[in-house]
């Protein structure tokens, strides 16, 4: 099988499991004792399932999972693996959430597949061919205007800086917006952005959680950035705030959150 097929069959098979797990978890724990950052049984399940399916097609392929660490190997492709990507949303019954599988070729991301199971939305793009839900092909929105646009913010919790900057840039926003929500769900968001649903998002977030969620988006005709106008880098695991929408609504919200 295809890089692209494994990774479409990997989210599928976790899938099936975090459905399952849906209003369901046994355990909640919390990472280094920060009551704002857990993981489920669920979380760490999905995430064997997923390893499981990448060793048996590709071995000699290095893995990188947001709940069992780098399982590095002397290859050219780097998979990228959020089991549940919005955590306390999956472990509270709400469905902005996403199982995240990225791709790396020589560090460029390359595919791109993020599934959430409750909703039945697969989101899925390779580098160069577009991206599709559930096999159609989508875009991002043709809003222009931030009083026009609906736009999800959010932030990191884990460290009140980023909550301080998170809430700043909320209020800027909102003032300006049609429409604001904060869903905390940081790959479903940027989905619904590529698609066209939603058409602006700002999050606080590293590059573990979002490898999927940046192919998908750009082929969409999307925009991301950092809010100094870098884009994406595959080696930094650092949190920064990123700003997505189409080309010209991200040019108007960078401007605005700089200031």
């Amino acid at each position: 099988m295809d890089i692209f097929s494994v990774a479409v069959d990997a989210a599928k098979l976790a899938g099936k499991l975090v459905a399952t797990g849906f209003n369901h978890v046994k355990r909640i724990e919390y990472k280094g004792g920060n009551t704002a950052d857990i993981v489920t049984n669920v979380d760490q399940e999905a995430e064997q399932l997923i390893r499981a399916s990448i060793t048996k097609n590709f071995p000699d392929h290095t893995i990188e999972g947001e709940e069992f660490g780098l399982e590095q190997r002397a290859s050219r492709y780097s998979w990228i693996i959020d089991p549940i990507d919005g955590t306390t949303n999956f472990s509270r019954g709400l469905a902005a959430f996403g199982i995240s599988i990225g791709v790396l070729e020589d560090g460029v991301p390359t595919v791109g597949v993020v599934y959430n199971p409750i909703n039945e939305e697969l989101y899925a793009a390779l580098r160069g061919k577009g991206a599709t839900l559930n096999g159609v092909k989508i875009h991002v929105s043709d809003t222009h205007t931030l009083e026009k646009a609906f736009v999800v913010a959010s932030w990191w919790s884990r460290d009140p800086k980023y909550k301080k900057r998170g809430i700043d840039a909320f209020v800027r926003l909102a003032q300006v917006a049609g429409k604001m929500r904060s869903l905390n769900g940081t790959v479903f968001d940027l989905c619904k952005v590529a698609s066209g649903a939603f058409d602006l998002d700002t999050c606080d977030t590293s590059f573990l959680d979002i490898a999927a969620s940046v192919v998908i988006l750009k082929e969409a005709g999307g925009m991301m950035t950092d809010l100094e106008g870098m884009p994406v880098d595959s080696a930094d695991r650092s949190v920064r705030r990123f700003v997505a929408a189409n080309p010209t609504l991200h040019q108007i919200a960078l401007a605005l959150l700089k200031k």
